[in-house]
Order: C-alpha cells, then sequence, then structure tokens
C-alpha cells in the first residue's frame, strides 16, 4: 500500500507541472491565433499592395516620392498585368478542382499562369 501511495505522488509531481506547461503553451497559441486573425491584412489589400508599400516605407522620402511618382505613371500598366494574373490564376484553380481532372489541362494552365 505505501508503495502504491509513493508512486501515485511520484506521478502527481510530474503531471501537475507537465499539465501547467502544456496549459500555458494552448493559451499562447490561441492568442497568437487571436492576434493573427485580428491584424490579418484585409482582403483589398494584395500582397503586391504590401510588397510594393513595405518597399516605399523603407526609402527616404525623396526616393519614395520618385518611387510613387514611377508606379503612378505606370499605373494601368500594372493593374492590366495584375489582372491577367489574377485570371490565370483563376484558370489553374479551376483546372485543378475540375470533374474528371485532366493532368494536361493543369500543365497548360500552369503554363499561362507562368507567362501572365
Amino acid at each position: 500500500m505505501a508503495q502504491t501511495q509513493a508512486r501515485a505522488r511520484g506521478w502527481h509531481r510530474i503531471a501537475l507541472p507537465a499539465s501547467i506547461v502544456l496549459n500555458l503553451f494552448l493559451v499562447a497559441l490561441i492568442g497568437a491565433h487571436l492576434f493573427r486573425v485580428e491584424h490579418a491584412p484585409t482582403a483589398a489589400e494584395s500582397p503586391l499592395a504590401r510588397a510594393l508599400a513595405n518597399a516605399e516605407a523603407s526609402l527616404s522620402p525623396t526616393d519614395a516620392a520618385a518611387f510613387r511618382q514611377v508606379l503612378r505613371g505606370d499605373a494601368q500598366r500594372y493593374a492590366g498585368a495584375a489582372m491577367r494574373l489574377s485570371a490565370a490564376r483563376d484558370a489553374v484553380r479551376r483546372q485543378i478542382v475540375a470533374e474528371p481532372f485532366d493532368a494536361d489541362a493543369v500543365r497548360q494552365a500552369l503554363g499561362q499562369w507562368r507567362a501572365a
């Protein structure tokens, strides 16, 4: 009987700290998820727009103004390229989920996406 109680106490000495560590980890994981979701970029903000904003933020004010001017001057060309890229990406997505799956059509759509 005394040996059983000693084993139970040994198990409790390990279980309680392990439980506390696991609970703290889970609380941190949930908190990080909530923080990420709350601070996630909006759907309207594309990865390209975020990259350009980061590039502009890293420049000096005069260089940032010149960068902005060049981007605005070529905005129509960039917008057209973004539309073609989006359409090609959508075509790849449609080909991947199409029933029945056609590997050649997916390869062709991927080639068009790369060319866009």
